[in-house]
């Protein structure tokens, strides 16, 4: 029984590092316009385009572009 808990407890601890080590959605749409291609996600499968956020309110303070967002297809 302890050899099933610890394994289930590395299982999601793994799950959790791995989860948590993919960047801003904004994060590759930094230096592009919106309409450029991006890749976000792990692999090249996950291609797409930068598009604004209607949600998003951009800090006319920042010089980091938070609106711009890679949306996959």
């Amino acid at each position: 029984m302890p050899k099933k808990l610890l394994f289930l407890f590395f299982v999601v601890c793994s799950g959790l590092l791995f989860s948590a080590n993919l960047p801003a959605p904004s994060a590759p749409c930094q230096q592009k316009n919106i309409g450029d291609t991006c890749t976000y996600g792990y692999g090249c499968s996950n291609n797409g385009t930068c598009q604004l956020d209607p949600k998003c309110k951009e800090d006319p303070n920042s010089k980091v572009r938070r609106c711009v967002i890679c949306k996959t297809r």
